[in-house]
């Protein structure tokens, strides 16, 4: 916590109480009761061993196959990973096939 901050540590449940709270009437549909929490499991095939970067401004098409995700990462074959946050912006398209 930053000193001076009006931060008030919550659990998770006490932040979605309040959040209810606040929610408009008309959106009160949306909202689930339940409590359930999400795990998710991103196993990696295989690691990089020398990262090359996949820049799509230089190299607009790419192929290959995708070995693993890590963090905000693609891993893919022949060592190329895809920081796929810092193309947020871009359209692209995908086709996938099983391998």
């Amino acid at each position: 916590m930053h000193a001076g901050s009006s931060y008030v540590e919550q659990s998770l449940s006490e932040m979605k109480v309040r959040v209810r709270e606040a929610i408009p009437e008309e959106l009160k549909s949306y909202y689930i009761e339940e409590d359930r929490s999400l795990s998710i499991n991103y196993p990696v095939k295989e690691f990089p061993e020398k990262v090359t970067s996949i820049d799509f401004d230089k190299t607009p098409m790419v192929a290959g196959t995708l070995n693993g995700i890590k963090g905000q990462s693609l891993l893919f074959d022949q060592d190329r990973v895809l920081n796929i946050r810092k193309f947020g912006g871009y359209l692209i398209r995908l086709n996938v096939s099983a391998g």
